[in-house]
C-alpha cells in the first residue's frame, strides 16, 4: 500500500518526535560513550561531541559560548597516584599561559570513585582577557578519567555548574548500547 504525502509527513514527524523524546526525557542530555577507554557521561544537548585525535575522548563545544570547551577522557593510571595524574593535567593548562593559579581544590566523590576537584585561572598568550577552568580527575579501578573545562571568565558562572555536572554523572562502563565508541545516545 503506497502512502499518500500526508501519511507520509506524519510518519516521518512521528519518527522523529521518537527520536527526539529520550532526550527531552532527560532534560535534553545526551550520553556521550567510549567502550575504548570504559567510560560515559551526560552532556546538554546543546553541545557538540568531536573526538580526541587518539580516540581516548571527546571534545564538547557549544556555538552559544565562544571560546568555551569541555575535554573529557581516560587512560591507564601509570604514575602511581590520582595526584600525580591531575599534575599532569594541571601541565597541559600551564602550556602557554602568562599567568597561571589554582584557587581552589578539593577531594570528592563522583558515584562510589575517588575524584580531585581542581579550578584554575590563567591567561593564556596572545588572549586579552583571563579565563578559567575546572579539572576533574577521577579514579577507577586502574584507570583514570579526566574532565577538563575551559572558558572565558565571563563565563564562568553560568558554565561552572554545567561542567560539574558532566563530571559528575560520569559512569564506568564496558559497552553502550546500541552505539558505537564515542557514538552518544
Amino acid at each position: 500500500m503506497a502512502l499518500d504525502m500526508k501519511h507520509s509527513a506524519a510518519l516521518v514527524l512521528a519518527l522523529v518526535v521518537l527520536l527526539l523524546l529520550p532526550a527531552a526525557a532527560k532534560g535534553g542530555r545526551l550520553r556521550y560513550y567510549n567502550t575504548a577507554v570504559g567510560f560515559s557521561f551526560h552532556y546538554p544537548a546543546g553541545w557538540r561531541s568531536a573526538p580526541l585525535p587518539n580516540n581516548d575522548g571527546t571534545m564538547l563545544t557549544n556555538p552559544a559560548f565562544p571560546g568555551a570547551s569541555m575535554k573529557a577522557w581516560g587512560f591507564s593510571l601509570t604514575s602511581g597516584t590520582l595526584e600525580r595524574e591531575a599534575a599532569k593535567t594541571e601541565n597541559l593548562l600551564k602550556n602557554d599561559t602568562l599567568s597561571f593559579a589554582m584557587v581552589k581544590q578539593k577531594t570528592m566523590t563522583v558515584g562510589s570513585d575517588r575524584a580531585l576537584w581542581r579550578a584554575y585561572a590563567f591567561k593564556r598568550k596572545g588572549q586579552s582577557g583571563e579565563s578559567r577552568a575546572l579539572g576533574v580527575s577521577i579514579g577507577h579501578k586502574g584507570l583514570v578519567f579526566v574532565f577538563l573545562g575551559a572558558c572565558p571568565s565571563a563565563q564562568w558562572a553560568r558554565l561552572l555548574p554545567v561542567f560539574e555536572a558532566m563530571a559528575r554523572s560520569f559512569k564506568a562502563v564496558s559497552q553502550a548500547p546500541e552505539a558505537t565508541n564515542g557514538g552518544e545516545r
